[in-house]
């Protein structure tokens, strides 16, 4: 039966368990046979290998833990990143919006000025046709008064 080796794929710490289970049979059967046919020598080495193969697994385990912490802080180091350009997203759709409305508002100020001008344009237009209708009455009454003078005799 060939001995059970914990290598490096084995990746989680159940597996690692299950290995040194196995592990754990074999030397438990070869003590056995060894201690059957009286071969200290063999035991003292297979108790040697065990602590050994032991060893190496309780090291794998330690890195994989370490490994695993190492992708959870990442996991979080990723997720705060994300957090950072969802924010940094927002922040510049905001500033997007604020932008438009501050040109429609300007456009608006614009149009509604310009509106003014036309309507201050359209009065003083207005004012002068006035102006020049009430000097040409103005005149036409001077004229008919001239007229009306000439055409009355005085006393």
């Amino acid at each position: 039966m060939a001995p059970l080796i914990a290598t490096p794929s084995a990746s989680t710490p159940s597996q690692v368990q299950v290995s040194m289970q196995g592990m754990g049979e074999l030397t438990t059967q070869r003590m056995a046979m060894a201690a059957a046919t009286g071969n200290t020598a063999q035991i003292d080495r297979l108790e040697q290998l065990a602590k050994a193969k032991a060893q190496e697994l309780a090291v794998q385990e330690a890195r994989i833990k370490q490994q695993q912490e190492e992708i959870r802080q990442q996991a979080m180091f990723l997720q705060q990143q994300q957090q950072q350009l969802l924010q940094m997203q927002q922040t510049q759709k905001v500033e997007a919006q604020l932008k438009q409305l501050k040109e429609d508002k300007e456009r608006l100020e614009r149009q509604e000025t310009q509106r003014q001008a036309e309507a201050m344009k359209q009065q003083v237009e207005m004012l002068k046709s006035q102006q020049e209708q009430m000097l040409r009455m103005q005149q036409m009454a001077t004229q008919a008064l001239a007229l009306f003078k000439r055409l009355l005799p005085l006393p």
